[in-house]
């Protein structure tokens, strides 16, 4: 019977163990997430096995972080049929935190966020995602970019890269091979004419001034390099108050743009 039990929510798993291990606890700790479930048995509070369909040790754990949720049951006094982890609670949290580092950087290395991406694949068999992956997935219709994805849910450049990471190691994620071209000369020519309007007579300088400390011709605006261009747009105007209207006026030009 099972002493210890209630939902968990995401990223609660370590606090349980380290709660465990608080009371030197020996057992079995079920976790389970939908239609999938996992075993971590622990001896003297410390973790020595896990397993979660075919995956065991360290991977069946770190699939558990993964989930955005579940419910758990401690059941004492039952022993492991073996033994998949030698590590301490604390280095076992090390070591997870350090792959999930390397799978971003991983996926880090030669992509580029302002490209184009696209779900390619199913939900099919064992597949875990994180809450943030799941999130990620509806978004991704091959029209908007990693980055404009990222900034419609408010997502740091860090948060979008590891929920990207996720689908990528599911082989869920299509990143276009070639960043998208240029930006219509029909938006970009609404966006100076806004910028010019909110500044007056001087901002066809400022403007021009913009462009040329990027080295960029706004005609032929680059798509790889749309956020960086709006942002110095954004960075130019001193007034507070006139800036939150550029603002504004760059996100009604963008959705009007589909951009």
């Amino acid at each position: 019977m099972s002493t210890l039990q209630g939902a968990l929510e995401k990223e609660q798993l370590f606090s349980l163990l380290s709660y465990l291990k608080l009371t030197s606890a020996s057992g079995r700790l079920e976790v389970q997430y939908g239609q999938e479930d996992a075993n971590i048995y622990i001896e003297q509070g410390e973790v020595i096995h896990a397993e979660s369909g075919v995956l065991q040790g360290q991977h069946a754990i770190r699939k558990v972080t993964n989930w955005a949720g579940g419910r758990f049951g401690f059941h004492p006094g039952e022993r492991s049929p073996r033994s998949s982890i030698d590590s301490s609670l604390e280095g076992l949290a090390m070591s997870i935190a350090v792959a999930e580092d390397e799978d971003v950087r991983d996926f880090d290395q030669g992509v580029d966020l302002d490209r184009r991406a696209r779900m390619i694949g199913s939900l099919e068999g064992e597949v875990t995602l994180s809450a943030d992956a799941l999130m990620l997935l509806p978004r991704l219709n091959g029209t908007a970019t990693l980055r404009q994805i990222g900034q419609a849910l408010n997502w740091s450049e860090a948060r979008i890269k590891q929920a990207a990471a996720g689908l990528s190691m599911h082989g869920l994620l299509q990143i276009s091979k070639v960043s998208t071209s240029t930006i219509s000369n029909e938006f970009t020519l609404e966006l100076r004419k806004a910028y010019i309007q909110l500044l007056g007579p001087a901002g066809e300088f400022l403007y021009t001034d913009v462009c040329r400390g990027l080295n960029i011709d706004l005609a032929q605006l680059p798509a790889s390099r749309f956020s960086e261009v709006l942002r110095a747009l954004a960075d130019s105007i001193s007034d507070t108050v006139t800036r939150e209207r550029f603002v504004q006026m760059l996100v009604q030009l963008r959705s009007k743009y589909g951009i």
